[in-house]
């Protein structure tokens, strides 16, 4: 009888053992599996991390992408680093290796940048556009606004344009025949140049709100107290 419980306890030992060690196996596959870097990680994401602790050594403890748009091999997504999250970043696959278009501090990219890589315009929507020079032909715009409105010929309309962007203009008109000038403020709308505002003398900043001029084109404007 003592032999035969003996064998028992020695029995009932060598199942806890194996209880035991299976658990001990699946908890290990378990904690292999979540790791990143595994075979269940995407290699886009993969790799895209990997150019960003090659390019940021310091915050590669930090560094966490995430894919938000995919065409192919050209993707949009966004960076966290070092306690900074969600900046934008726009990648393509040339040449086998990511190339990674990544500003730090969230400027706008250029659209020809992304194009140059073949993103569609979907994917890029929002980028910054390249700004038009103020051309020979705009002022020629100008003019001929101005020939409308009063009824003169383009020849006999002198203009002087002294602050300009692509889409605004302030300047000084003077007419042939006439003394003096005036002046005047135009803006740009879907490839025509209106008069916004001409003459002699003060104007009221709500006539200027609507268009967006830089600052320094209208500080001389007022605000009615009414």
């Amino acid at each position: 009888m003592k032999q035969s419980r003996t064998q028992n306890i020695e029995l009932g030992i060598s199942i806890l053992m194996a209880v035991f060690f299976l658990l001990s196996v699946g908890s290990g596959c378990s904690r292999q599996n979540s790791e990143p870097g595994t075979q269940n990680s995407d290699p886009a994401q993969v790799g895209i991390e990997e150019v960003f602790v090659d390019n940021y050594p310091e915050k590669a403890d930090s560094v966490q992408v995430s894919i938000s748009e995919s065409e192919g091999d050209l993707l949009k997504g966004a960076v966290s680093m070092d306690g900074v999250s969600n900046h934008v970043f726009y990648a393509a696959k040339v040449d086998g290796e990511w190339d990674v278009v990544y500003d730090p501090e969230q400027r706008q990219y250029e659209c020809d940048l992304l194009r140059g890589y073949g993103f569609s315009e979907a994917i890029i929507e929002g980028c910054e556009e390249p700004e038009a020079e103020f051309t020979v032909g705009d002022a020629k715009g100008i003019q001929m606004a101005f020939a409308d409105i009063y009824h003169k010929n383009v020849e006999d309309i002198n203009i002087r344009v002294s602050q300009r962007t692509a889409k605004h203009a302030r300047g000084s008109v003077q007419f042939a025949g006439e003394q003096g000038g005036g002046m005047f403020l135009a803006v740009k709308d879907q490839g025509i140049w209106d008069i916004v505002v001409d003459g002699h003398g003060a104007y009221e900043c709500k006539f200027v709100e609507p268009y967006d001029f830089p600052e320094e084109m209208v500080h001389d404007c007022y605000q009615d107290s009414n």
